[in-house]
């Protein structure tokens, strides 16, 4: 379970990283690919490796970039975000030009085409294909904003900061990635405690049952060492004897006794 465990976060975290690096834009001009890789089989934790082989592949940039008309409400400071659109091909999106004409009506052209809209909300912003546009304060009458493909990529982190977000997330199990870490690996040091309790649990059911088969053997396996040791001192004693008696044996023949 815990093996499963480990391989599920790994997965939904490269998922999920891969996915909002997809949404930015490298300093080569082109659109993030996957960041990492998970393997053919799903021992994902095991075959997890970064994808990338450059630090130009890395898609810091948002793929698109706003700037505000010169005449613009002082202050007023648009963002854009992405994933409004599941089904949002990798292609990026063409310029197009807002313009308000009232604090909640608003004109949108791209392509030489102009669609106005109403009922504008800033708790919702502005929401054009995956793309969506968010505004600090209620825009006024005549604002615009433009937005433009980031081709160079640069002068702007807003993907990497979305990206260094994630942990922040609560997709693992519903839980950020750090409480998520932080809940399995207690469990495994418990595990590892339960383990090695059970380890000297059995260790002690062995050393009753041999010390019962002993009692029933009638064999000590103490006073038999014992034993052993007292023959070994008696034999050596002996063995001492009968040297000495053979060498006051070999003096007397010397002296033809």
């Amino acid at each position: 379970p815990l093996v499963s465990k480990l391989n599920s976060m790994t997965q939904t975290l490269a998922t999920r990283l891969n996915e909002q690096h997809a949404q930015g834009m490298s300093s080569l001009g082109v659109v993030g690919a996957n960041m990492f890789s998970l393997g053919s089989d799903t021992n994902y934790a095991e075959n997890f490796t970064l994808a990338l082989t450059s630090s130009d592949q890395i898609a810091a940039a948002g793929r698109l970039k706003i700037a505000p008309g010169a005449s613009n409400s002082e202050n007023l400071r648009a963002t854009l975000s992405y994933g409004e659109n599941t089904s949002w091909g990798g292609t990026v999106e063409g310029s197009f030009t807002i313009t308000f004409t009232s604090p909640t009506a608003y004109s949108v052209t791209t392509g030489g085409v102009t669609t106005n809209y109403t009922g504008f909300d800033i708790n919702n912003g502005i929401v054009i294909g995956d793309v969506k546009v968010n505004f600090d304060r209620a825009p006024a009458a005549s604002d615009t904003f433009v937005v433009t493909s980031n081709t160079s990529g640069i002068g702007d982190n807003s993907n990497i900061t979305r990206i260094s977000e994630i942990s922040e997330e609560s997709i693992f199990e519903s839980k950020k990635l750090r409480d998520f870490y932080i809940n399995e690996i207690g469990k495994v040091s418990s595990f590892n405690n339960l383990s090695k309790m059970s380890a000297e649990a059995k260790q002690a059911v062995y050393d009753n049952a041999m010390t019962a088969k002993d009692k029933i053997s009638g064999v000590n396996l103490d006073e038999e060492a014992a034993d052993l040791i007292r023959l070994q001192q008696a034999y050596m004693a002996t063995a001492k004897a009968m040297q000495t008696a053979s060498d006051i044996f070999q003096q007397l023949l010397r002296i033809g006794i």
